[in-house]
């Protein structure tokens, strides 16, 4: 071996070496992801609950029976009928809450994008902050979930919202898992 050569493996095996030392004292990242909030947990929900509704209404309006399409979720989380209506009447009405706000951000969200005809950001010059009157609006969409998830807990009571609530985190989490990184 000439010198070259063994000062290239010395320098190979001290750098893996100290590699191995670091990868030992850094602790393992764990490949399970964080927890999702219950108001992005019960929003999903919620409007899975509504699109599934949507196309079945749409099918029955051409004459197809896809009414089992309302029955999936409650069917999944193993809820009554009765518990289901409750459900989807909450969900919906849910929805209906979310899209009138989402309405209200969408005119701000417009103004905000005249700014930048075409969609053209000049890249020399840093974009405007987004508009203030959005977080407010972000809480008030939040805790409309929030307040919906109370009400379903007040309707279907404690146990029956806790198999719920089951459901939801772990359909969510699981969502989550298999869904392709962003």
């Amino acid at each position: 071996m000439t010198s070259f050569a063994l000062r290239l493996y010395v320098c190979a095996a001290t750098i893996l070496s100290l590699a191995a030392t670091c990868l030992a004292q850094t602790p393992a990242q764990s490949n399970t992801p964080p927890p999702v909030p219950d108001h992005a947990a019960y929003a999903r929900i919620f409007h899975e609950i509504a699109v599934l509704k949507g196309i079945a209404d749409e099918a029955q309006k051409k004459g197809d029976d896809r009414s089992n399409l309302r029955s999936i979720v409650r069917k999944e989380a193993r809820l009554s009928e009765s518990e289901g209506a409750v459900l989807e009447r909450i969900a919906l009405q849910c929805e209906a809450d979310l899209a009138a706000l989402d309405a209200r951000a969408q005119v701000i969200i417009n103004k905000y994008l005249e700014r930048y005809p075409y969609g053209i950001v000049n890249s020399s010059i840093p974009m405007a902050p987004p508009p203030p009157e959005l977080k407010p609006m972000q809480t008030e969409r939040n805790n409309l979930v929030l307040l919906a998830r109370d009400r379903l807990r007040n309707e279907l009571g404690e146990d029956s919202f806790a198999k719920f609530d089951r459901y939801v985190k772990k359909d969510v989490t699981e969502t989550q898992a298999t869904s392709p990184a962003r």
